[in-house]
């Protein structure tokens, strides 16, 4: 597995706008994906599920749709540049 750190825990593909745009369209698509690989979890309105390393947008949409409004969805990123 590739490493997407070096050893002072920087993000090698860096914080910019452009890499900001690019993970956001990996977001879109991959999306499919993404929705098959939730459907094998057991996810039902009113559960808890968090996205670690969510980046400027992860799966927290289709989470959210997944536990609803009685549920809670937490994306964490270290980066506070992709918060």
């Amino acid at each position: 597995m590739p490493q997407i750190t070096g050893n002072t825990g920087e993000y090698l593909l860096g914080y910019s706008v452009g890499e900001q745009g690019r993970l956001c369209r990996q977001t879109e698509e991959l999306a499919v994906d993404s929705l098959w690989l939730l459907n094998q979890l057991s996810l039902q309105p009113g559960d808890r599920a968090v996205d670690v390393g969510c980046g400027p947008r992860g799966i927290l949409d289709q989470l959210s749709e997944r536990v609803g409004d009685s549920g809670k969805v937490i994306g964490l990123e270290a980066s506070e540049v992709l918060n």
